[in-house]
Order: structure tokens, then sequence, then C-alpha cells
């Protein structure tokens, strides 16, 4: 029964894993697009509507990424009550976290692109050196 019992966790462990990958391909590959219609594009409003989209679609990527990996250490923590063989404890971080840093970049792309949108007169450009000849200068 038990051994039945760890075969049906690892079974949904190795579904979830799968899942958690495919999931962060599709989201990086959606936003990847989405990024090169802004680039091809030049009108400030569809500037914001794609910047207000690829936020949206970007916390919602940070969000199923995270709901992902508590499902993934749900699942490893009980097949390890049943048996520790199957995940041995070793140094370092687990690859599934590498998965919270993917949007994130992303995240940030996508508020400058709103904000410059809501400000077209602004140049990225000119923040950027005004900022360091500020930080230069003090």
């Amino acid at each position: 029964m038990e051994e039945e019992k760890i075969k049906r966790l690892l079974d949904r462990f190795e579904s979830e894993i799968q899942l958690h990958w495919k999931r962060n391909s599709h989201f990086l590959l959606s936003s990847s697009i989405l990024l090169v219609v802004l680039g091809l594009l030049n009108d400030e409003n569809i500037h914001l509507v794609l910047g207000i989209l690829g936020l949206t679609m970007n916390i919602v990527w940070l969000l199923v990424q995270h709901r992902s990996s508590k499902y993934i250490g749900y699942y490893k923590t009980e097949i390890s009550k049943l048996d520790d063989i199957i995940f041995p404890q070793l140094p370092g971080s687990q690859m599934r976290f590498l998965g919270y840093v993917l949007p994130l970049p992303f995240i940030l792309i996508w508020a400058v692109v709103i904000g410059i949108a809501i400000h077209p007169d602004y140049s990225l450009a000119e923040g950027i050196s005004s900022v360091l000849a500020n930080s230069t200068s003090g």
C-alpha cells in the first residue's frame, strides 16, 4: 500500500515538474513575442496597452510560478515522509526556484514601457544620464 502511494505521489510530482517548466516556456515565449510586437509598432497608445498586457501577464506568470513551486514542494515533502532515500539532502538551492527569477526582468521592462508610454516626451537615455550625473556629482 505504501509503495503504491509513493508511486502515485512520484507520478504527480514528475507531472508537476514537467508542467512547471512547460508553463515557464510558454510565458517566456509569449513575453518575448509581445516585446517583438512592441518593437514593430510605433504608437504610444499601443505601447501603453501592450505594456499593461505584458505587465499583467508577467505578474500572473510570477503567481503561477509560486503556486507550481508550492505543489512541487508539497509532493516532495510527502514523498520524503514515506521514503527519505528518493530525495537525498543536497547542498545548494533547488532549480525550481530559478523560475521565480524569469518573470522579473520582464516585469521591469513592462513597467518602463508603461512609464514611457504615459510620458512620451521623457527619454529613458536622458533619465539614466541624469541619474548618473547626479550620483557622480554628489
